[in-house]
């Protein structure tokens, strides 16, 4: 088979939690003016009021060199987590002191993380396909993800210098971005795609807009592991089904299986690929050499 009351974080981190298991907060995340508690290489917590989805919580990571007065501005990543997760997910996994080091050392240029927390409508977690959710990160409308990423974080200002990362069903989220609106974004990764019930869906999308996709240039890159419980216990296959679609419809892509590496995304994240580098670097470089 060819598959985000705010806080600034300093110090250790969180446990490593399965993406899996939801992180309830007791404070309703509030909107305010994020310009002035903001520290340069560190996460914060913070949301936006979306006029399509309301009161959105994000985590958010700036660079060592952050500077919002800069020209030029950043580059932007959203993350979109798995099932059950929000937006500590990210975090819960990868220290952003790695980050940091990082770009210290020049291995990656500096660039702005945005970790989203998906819809709840009516107590249950929505898909980042949702027609909600695709308002809120490719509309350029106020009050909507990208205008509020280039206000607070000047980053973002242009979708060629935004990534999508998703693990997970954010996996299927990312997949979904680059198949439906491929001239929005830079790159899209794919972390573990397991969303066996999307496949028809993915595959509509990708074949209707193939022209487009090609057209684009976006980077798309799907990643599984060897020892991924939902493919081991499950039989979940999506991650392989959909490299063979796009392969078979003349869409180029990366797809690589990671040895030992289980669902989780601190396993993907850490994990060596083929190229000698961890996968989440590598992942890096792959977003910052579409970046324009």
């Amino acid at each position: 088979m060819k598959v985000f009351k705010q806080v600034i974080l300093t110090g250790l981190f969180l446990s490593l939690l399965a993406c899996g298991n939801k992180n309830v907060s007791v404070d309703t995340p509030v909107t305010r003016d994020v310009g002035t508690a903001l520290q340069a290489g560190s996460t914060h917590f913070t949301s936006v009021i979306s006029d399509v989805r309301g009161n959105v919580a994000l985590e958010v990571y700036l660079p060592p060199s952050w500077d919002k007065t800069d020209d030029v501005g950043y580059p932007v990543i959203f993350f979109l987590h798995g099932g059950t997760g929000d937006e500590k997910s990210f975090f819960n996994h990868v220290e952003s002191q790695q980050l940091n080091l990082w770009i210290n050392n020049g291995e990656v240029p500096p660039f702005v993380l945005i970790a989203i927390e998906s819809e709840y409508i009516g107590g249950e977690e929505g898909q980042w396909s949702s027609a909600n959710n695709e308002v809120f990160l490719t509309s350029e409308e106020q009050g909507e993800l990208r205008e509020f990423t280039r206000s607070n974080y000047n980053a973002g200002h242009s979708s060629q210098s935004i990534s999508v990362h998703g693990q997970s069903r954010g996996a299927r989220g990312a997949l979904h971005y680059a198949f439906k609106y491929p001239a929005k974004f830079a790159a899209a990764m794919s972390n573990a795609f397991v969303s066996d019930y999307a496949l028809e869906e993915e595959q509509i999308n990708s074949l209707s807009n193939k022209e487009a996709i090609k057209a684009s240039g976006i980077k798309i890159r799907m990643v599984i592991g060897t020892e991924d419980n939902w493919v081991l216990e499950q039989g979940r296959q999506a991650s392989y089904i959909m490299h063979d679609y796009l392969t078979d419809i003349g869409i180029t892509h990366e797809f690589e299986i990671l040895q030992n590496a289980g669902h989780q995304l601190n396993s993907m994240w850490l994990t060596s690929t083929e190229s000698g580098l961890v996968n989440g670097l590598y992942e890096l470089k792959l977003h910052a050499q579409m970046w324009k």
